[in-house]
């Protein structure tokens, strides 16, 4: 267990399904104490790639059974990480409802086109692929470090072949 966690807020992108790395995180923050906001597209049933997507009510599902079987307070909000007006709606939700983010783990992820070699994988995916991984993470951080003020924080970015 991680002392230093408990009682900071926790912001996690990509936690809205219970087979994802996001939600490992999640549940291993909140058993060290942390709040946390879930953030995802709850848009289910597949994204990027056919890869299995948690709808709204597995990331209400997720927040209701972290928030009782650790006992801290959740939210579970929708995200998508392409658009600015999303993320700002998700940051104005967070903000009201823990006023400030410790930790911003950066998750959400996707890839397009996939598999393909390089010299024949489609531009455009690879495009779209980018705008959620790299520039999504950018976004993100840009639209959370208001909330960031106090310190110490941390924001947490992941990659991987999404």
């Amino acid at each position: 267990m991680y002392e230093d966690l408990r009682g900071k807020v926790a912001l996690i992108t990509g936690a809205g399904k219970k087979t994802g790395i996001g939600f490992a995180i999640a549940e291993k923050m909140a058993s060290c104490g942390a709040h946390l906001a879930i953030a995802d597209l709850g848009r289910g049933p597949e994204g990027a790639g056919g890869v299995k997507m948690g709808t709204r009510e597995e990331m209400e599902e997720i927040a209701g059974a972290l928030a009782e079987k650790h006992r801290v307070e959740t939210l579970a909000v929708d995200l998508d990480v392409t658009r600015s007006d999303s993320i700002a709606a998700m940051v104005r939700a967070v903000r009201d409802r823990f006023e400030r983010v410790d930790v911003l783990v950066n998750n959400a992820g996707a890839t397009f086109g996939a598999p393909a070699p390089a010299h024949a994988y489609d531009e455009e995916a690879w495009m779209k692929t980018i705008d959620v991984n790299l520039h999504g993470t950018f976004r993100v951080s840009k639209a959370v470090l208001p909330l960031m003020a106090r310190k110490p924080v941390s924001i947490v970015n992941i990659a991987s072949r999404a």
